[in-house]
């Protein structure tokens, strides 16, 4: 029963953030369309591929859905990792140095730079 309503405040936590993320900063993401494909990827991410959730934010995962739909739309999206990464900085500048500098990878190679590795 906890793990249920941990998922869920996870899945609105999400939902809120991707939201506030695309409206506020101008965020070329308006459709509704693309809005619910980074949800659906965050969504499927939460619930069927835990293991890319243990030891990263909750907002790296938002970010690299935004970066997977932006590459699904290049036409109409054509926006690399960096210009994402900008505009969450400007969004929640405190939250930067462990949403995108200390993310683990993996076992062997601990925390990385989720920038670096995206670019």
């Amino acid at each position: 029963r906890a793990s249920i309503l941990f998922i869920k405040k996870m899945l609105r936590l999400a939902d809120d953030r991707i939201r506030l993320f695309c409206k506020k900063q101008n965020l070329w993401i308006r459709n509704q369309l693309y809005i619910e494909m980074i949800y659906k990827l965050v969504h499927h991410t939460i619930l069927h591929a835990p293991s890319l959730i243990f030891d990263r934010h909750l907002d790296s995962i938002i970010l690299c859905s935004v970066y997977a739909v932006c590459k699904v739309a290049p036409k109409i999206y054509s926006y690399n990792f960096q210009q994402i990464v900008d505009c969450y900085t400007k969004l929640w500048p405190g939250e930067v140095t462990k949403v995108l500098y200390e993310i683990h990878i993996s076992a062997s190679r601990g925390c990385d730079d989720i920038v670096k590795i995206l670019q």
